[in-house]
């Protein structure tokens, strides 16, 4: 909505585009770390998870790898979709500038 009322596009968009893509893609891994962490850091209690290798650390990197690529789709489908919402009343370069990062 601030792009259509005429601000002009900035980095800080493109990056509001990055939050909700990435939450989107990792919010329940995140949520899921976050409570290990403070089980363990806090409550001094949790369970000792032992380091992944072999098959299981090939099975977990691909996960994490399926996530990135699903946050990069969605990011790149929200930039789009706000360059095509504001239309051609303003530059939004700035915008497709964020991919590069």
């Amino acid at each position: 909505m601030d792009l259509k009322a005429g601000t002009p596009a900035s980095i800080s968009h493109g990056i509001a585009a990055i939050y909700i893509s990435v939450s989107i893609a990792f919010g329940k891994t995140m949520i899921t770390w976050a409570d290990e962490k403070f089980q363990k850091w806090f409550l001094k209690s949790g369970q000792k998870n032992e380091p992944l290798t072999g098959v299981k650390k090939g099975k977990h990197e691909m996960k994490m790898l399926s996530q990135h690529i699903g946050a990069f789709i969605i990011g790149v489908g929200l930039l789009y979709a706000k360059s095509l919402f504001v239309g051609s009343n303003s530059d939004t370069s700035p915008l497709f500038q964020i991919m590069k990062y």
